[in-house]
């Protein structure tokens, strides 16, 4: 339950953080000249790697119940 309480955190903050990173730099984050953009769209894969976060919310849930 820990580890999916963390990757839950985890997985929220690197999609919270690049989109604020690309709400900082505006249009040019969206741009081929810049590399922010991948981070959002790495911070979409790694929280649908292993299962997504459905996964880890139901184990957490579970293992809140009992």
């Amino acid at each position: 339950a820990d580890i999916a309480a963390a990757r839950l955190l985890a997985d929220e903050a690197a999609e919270r953080g690049a989109r604020d990173c690309l709400q900082v730099h505006g249009g040019m984050g969206f741009t081929w000249e810049s590399e922010v953009h991948l981070h959002l769209k790495r911070a979409w894969v790694r929280a649908q790697r292993g299962g997504g976060t459905t996964e880890s919310e139901e184990l957490l849930a579970t293992d809140l119940t009992v």
